[in-house]
């Protein structure tokens, strides 16, 4: 790896950190607006008798969308802490700003210099430009998840080897995490 690449990747982890301690002092665990739901979803989730009673709950139509990734993601924070933490929501869904980060270091790996191009996504993704994705539970988890299937999707299309079926089921969690994923396929 030459210099100019690493003061690249030293950039990016910068702008990362920097992103991810704002994130760390101003999320709170609050519900906002649709987070309110996941509230009737665990008690929903909780009293379902059968396993197709419990995959309806997680499948369950929420106004345009299936959420059925934010549900789930929820559903494992509450079995785990014992009550949802919506401070847990939104860093999972953010999460998927460095799986995207990554998917366009690999889109541009066959030309030079291929983590200066994702740069310039970085500085704008990684900042608080979004903030209402960025600090509500679950449009993070929707909006942003959605973009990395999407991309997750069109990378393992991209590839030329005998994997190209892989991008079906990132398709499919695309569709089930907002209603803007039915666009993937």
């Amino acid at each position: 790896m030459n210099k100019r690449a690493v003061a690249s990747l030293i950039v990016t982890f910068a702008l990362i950190f920097v992103y991810y301690q704002l994130w760390n002092r101003y999320a709170i665990n609050i519900p906002k607006w649709d987070d309110h739901a996941f509230k009737a979803t665990i008690l929903n989730f909780e009293k379902a008798d059968s396993f197709g009673g419990k995959l309806y709950e997680l499948y369950r139509q929420h106004n345009e969308h299936r959420v059925a990734l934010t549900r789930l993601v929820a559903i494992i924070d509450y079995k785990i802490f014992g009550r949802i933490n919506y401070e847990h929501l939104m860093f999972f869904g953010n999460l998927a700003l460095l799986l995207i980060w990554w998917l366009l270091t690999r889109f541009f790996k066959p030309l030079a210099g291929a983590v200066w191009y994702a740069l310039p996504i970085a500085t704008f993704w990684f900042s608080l430009a979004f903030w209402e994705n960025t600090f509500w539970g679950m449009a993070a988890i929707q909006n942003i998840w959605v973009v990395a299937w999407a991309m997750l999707t069109f990378w393992r299309l991209s590839r030329a080897d005998k994997y190209w079926w892989w991008a079906l089921p990132t398709a499919i969690m695309g569709i089930f995490t907002s209603g803007n994923g039915l666009l993937i396929l």
